[in-house]
């Protein structure tokens, strides 16, 4: 599931700048609202199945308390965090390379290698998660969020924002790491909602981050506020430092008990 972000990217990376080059932004947004309209057609043929279990009281108590867990605040907090930096960097990034002159088939050419790189990521991240933790790879994650930040301030060559929009689709692989991690942090009655509000958590920091990011960029300028946004993913990444789970754990071993000898 993660890797349709990158897929996406890549997909309209190549297809929508040279489409605006040629026949504007009108017949760009035309495509996409028919794009649009066949995702609940397809949705249609989903087929959704509602699995029955018998939940006791104890049950529903312990998913009430848990949901809230420290670990868990920290782990949704440092991801909205991450996000608000990721939405600065896609902001950032087109109206940086308009100023320098760049075309639309251009800009959308960092998204597009961007999505080409980053799509192996979430199942090399996901199968080191396994082995080597779930934390240290949410904060490398984070880190090249801020890497990304960090290249854009001095980018004035395409290879510069491809490099760019590469490091911050790591955010992308985060999620599933993230995900991952929630099952470490609260009981099996919680996930549901845990790994809804998680999940949540990039949305809530697009909102945050588009709006702070052009008004930032307005008072402060376009460097300023990227290091303003390698500092909060640096802070993100040492919220998760304080979270007591997703260690690697030893692989499972069965243990065959021994029969005395007749």
């Amino acid at each position: 599931m993660s890797s349709a972000v990158a897929i996406g990217g890549l997909i309209a990376g190549l297809t929508s700048g040279p489409i605006v080059d040629r026949w504007g932004f009108t017949t760009l947004f035309n495509l996409i609202a028919m794009l649009a309209l066949l995702i609940p057609l397809i949705g249609g043929f989903i087929e959704d199945y509602d699995v029955i279990q018998p939940k006791t009281k104890r049950d529903e108590a312990a998913s009430r308390s848990f949901t809230f867990t420290s670990g868990f605040l920290l782990l949704f907090t440092a991801s909205v965090l991450a996000f608000i930096v990721n939405s600065t960097g896609a902001l950032a990034r087109p109206l940086i390379m308009t100023e320098l002159q760049f075309d639309a088939t251009a800009i959308s050419s960092a998204v597009a290698v961007g999505g080409l790189i980053g799509l192996p990521l979430p199942f090399l991240v996901g199968w080191l998660s396994d082995r080597i933790g779930r934390k240290p790879l949410l904060i490398l994650c984070y880190l090249a969020n801020a890497l990304g930040l960090l290249v854009l301030v001095v980018a004035f060559a395409p290879c510069h924002f491809w490099a760019s929009a590469a490091l911050q689709l790591s955010m992308a692989a985060s999620m599933a790491v993230g995900s991952a991690l929630i099952t470490d942090l609260v009981p099996h009655e919680s996930l549901g909602v845990s790994l809804s509000l998680f999940t949540s958590s990039n949305s809530m920091g697009f909102v945050i981050g588009f709006a702070g990011t052009g008004i930032a960029m307005q008072q402060f300028g376009s460097p300023a506020t990227l290091l303003l946004g390698v500092f909060l993913s640096l802070i993100s990444a040492a919220i998760l430092i304080f979270i007591r789970a997703g260690a690697r754990k030893p692989p499972f071993k069965q243990v065959v008990a021994a029969t005395p000898a007749a």
